[in-house]
């Protein structure tokens, strides 16, 4: 339609704040980082405050469950740990199996880079931990610096954003870590599970066939699943393979197909909306009548029918993920007592520091240079004092690497050595990649 003279175009309010599903989750998980920032200062203000007893006592606290038969007996803390943090895996893992099908990993040519540099991030700073805790007590924490703590790295990424970081470093960024915690979790099954039960290992594998062959069988519902679910994580709870793997096994099976196809959808949306206008042209209320009600009914069923039930849960139990969960395991999992023995370099502090400052931005920028020399990756076209500032706030390691070292140590002061160290080697990251960032953002201005 031709323009009249003097008009502007106005674009419809909705438009404006689409937001594609890449950019609503680096949105949340930016934010999450300070969350996390502010759990974690807040457990260790009180830890180390005149009250410190009352939060160690809080997270110490006797929980007991019992459910069909199943008796739990742990601490607050291990509870948030071995139950929570399922859920949490559970929601890593849909995002993992997202960007496999239709994210920016959904094909060989776009994941050869963030694959290589998560590898090299992964086998350089358990190289060198190992180097400084080879025969040692400590040497069961070699994946403690191997983890990229996405919520705030993706955070810290969000604050140098207002230097214009390009969109390809958040999504290199968000690849590597994503692909960083699908090694996590298998390092967790395969290298930290104690003596297996096998019997427990088998009803978890009959409930996984079940859920399996619901998926097969075309079942859509989150509540089936769900209970499922809880079965599996039940089964593995004490089984010897952390429960939390229940997670990880519970997404691979969620149902990614709609119950209706694009087209049916369209043809479905456009006849409610015609019968929606209709009404609304006959009703002589402000308020919507009984037709306009029913329309919007059933376009809302016709939603739920064309959303698959992967994209639901996702949507639905992320803001708990990324708003709860995390910050609860952080506020129960960072909080130490501050004192001489917690700040000592002993190799076991020392290997995490230099795995997660050294090691990772070490092995991230070798593996991808040697990938796109041979050929097997695409240049990433970003500067090269930003992608080493990207490969600095890689180690950053909280979340995953402080779950690690709960699951490699049962000393309580070993536990608080990796925390002090995992909590300073993230800090240095952090720092060192906004530094490089910002000059590499500079240099390209120059230039």
């Amino acid at each position: 339609m031709a323009q009249l003279p003097g008009t502007k175009t106005r674009n419809p309010p909705l438009v404006s704040r689409l937001r594609t599903p890449f950019e609503e989750f680096v949105q949340n998980e930016s934010f999450t980082g300070f969350l996390l920032l502010a759990a974690a200062a807040a457990a260790l203000l009180w830890a180390n405050s005149p009250a410190g007893s009352w939060y160690f006592a809080l997270r110490d606290t006797q929980v007991n469950l019992s459910v069909a038969g199943w008796n739990v007996h742990s601490t607050l803390q291990h509870i948030i740990n071995d139950g929570l943090m399922a859920l949490f895996f559970f929601v890593v893992g849909l995002e993992i199996k997202r960007e496999l099908l239709v994210g920016e990993l959904n094909s060989l040519k776009q994941a050869a880079l963030p694959v290589a540099a998560a590898v090299g991030g992964m086998v350089v700073p358990a190289l060198i931990f190992t180097l400084f805790n080879y025969s040692t007590t400590t040497a069961s924490g070699w994946a403690i610096p191997m983890a990229t703590d996405i919520a705030f790295a993706l955070g810290i990424l969000a604050v140098v954003g207002g230097w214009r970081v390009p969109l390809s470093a958040r999504i290199f960024l968000t690849s590597l870590a994503i692909i960083d915690d699908l090694g996590a979790v298998l390092i967790i099954a395969l290298f930290y599970s104690n003596q297996i039960d096998l019997q427990k290992i088998a009803l978890a594998t009959v409930f996984c066939i079940l859920l399996a062959v619901m998926n097969r069988i075309g079942i859509r519902s989150a509540l089936v699943y769900g209970t499922v679910g809880f079965l599996v994580w039940l089964s593995l709870l004490g089984s010897g393979v952390h429960a939390t793997i229940a997670g990880i096994l519970v997404a691979a099976a969620i149902p990614v197909i709609s119950r209706i196809d694009s087209e049916k959808f369209q043809q479905i949306t456009e006849i409610k909306l015609r019968q929606f206008a209709t009404a609304t042209e006959t009703t002589r209320t402000p308020l919507i009548d009984n037709d306009q009600e029913k329309a919007i009914h059933e376009l809302r069923s016709t939603l739920n029918q064309v959303e698959p039930p992967m994209f639901r849960l996702q949507h639905s139990l992320h803001p708990w993920s990324i708003y709860f969960i995390m910050p609860a395991f952080a506020f129960f999992n960072a909080g130490i007592e501050l004192k001489a023995s917690s700040m000592s370099l002993t190799p076991l502090a020392t290997g995490i520091f230099m795995g997660l400052v050294i090691g990772k931005p070490t092995g991230i920028l070798l593996f991808s240079w040697l990938s796109i020399k041979l050929g097997w990756a695409m240049n990433p076209q970003l500067p090269l004092m930003q992608f080493i500032g990207l490969s600095f706030l890689a180690g950053i390691g909280f979340t995953m690497s402080l779950f690690i070292a709960n699951l490699a140590f049962e000393d309580r002061a070993l536990i608080d050595s990796s925390t002090t160290a995992i909590i300073a080697a993230s800090l240095a990251s952090a720092c060192l990649g906004a530094v490089l960032l910002n000059r590499g953002k500079s240099a390209s201005n120059d230039a």
